[in-house]
C-alpha cells in the first residue's frame, strides 16, 4: 500500500531538478521551512513593530520610552498607543497653551479650556467639564499641568 502523498517544501524550487524525485528532500525542508518561515514573515512586517498603532500592546510602552514618555500601566491600551504616535508631534509645541491642551486632552479624552486670568500676569486658568459618569484624576491633571506648562507661569485647575 503507498503512502499518502506529502507536500513538498516550496524551497525544492531551488534546488536542480535531480533532486525533486524523491520524498525524503521535500520532507526534510520542511523543517527547515518550518523555522525560517515565521522569521521572514517578522522581517517582511517589521515596520509594524515600530507603529504604536499596529505594534503588539507588549512594545507600546517601550515605544514611548524612546520619547521619554512615562506611560501608566492602568491607562487603557488605545489611550497608551494614541499618546506615543502623537507623542513626537506633542512634545513639539511642549510649553505652549496649544501643547498643554493637546496632552490634557489626549491624555484624559476631554478637552480643556485654557485662559489667561487679567490682572494677574503669568498665571492662567485651566478648566475642565468632566462628562457625565467620568470623573477625572485630578494627580494625573496637576503633572501634566506641571510637567508641560511654559516654566515661567503658574496655572489654576477648576474642575466642573
Amino acid at each position: 500500500m503507498p503512502l499518502p502523498p506529502v507536500a513538498q517544501s516550496r524551497y525544492l524550487q531551488y534546488l536542480p531538478v535531480i533532486f525533486h524525485d524523491g520524498d525524503f528532500l521535500g520532507r526534510f525542508l520542511q523543517i527547515f521551512e518550518g523555522i525560517w518561515e515565521p522569521l521572514e514573515w517578522r522581517l517582511d512586517h517589521l515596520p509594524m513593530y515600530f507603529d504604536p498603532r499596529t505594534a503588539p500592546a507588549s512594545m507600546v510602552n517601550w515605544l514611548g520610552s524612546w520619547l521619554g514618555l512615562e506611560l501608566d500601566e492602568r491607562w487603557p491600551e488605545e489611550r497608551r498607543r494614541r499618546l506615543v504616535a502623537e507623542g513626537m508631534d506633542l512634545l513639539r509645541w511642549r510649553g505652549t497653551r496649544y501643547g498643554l491642551s493637546r496632552w490634557i486632552e489626549t491624555c484624559t479624552g476631554v478637552a480643556p479650556l485654557i485662559e489667561e486670568i487679567p490682572g494677574q500676569p503669568f498665571v492662567f486658568r485651566v478648566r475642565l467639564e468632566a462628562p457625565a459618569g467620568q470623573e477625572l484624576d485630578l494627580e494625573l491633571l496637576t503633572e501634566l499641568i506641571e510637567t508641560h506648562k511654559p516654566a515661567h507661569a503658574g496655572y489654576v485647575l477648576e474642575l466642573v
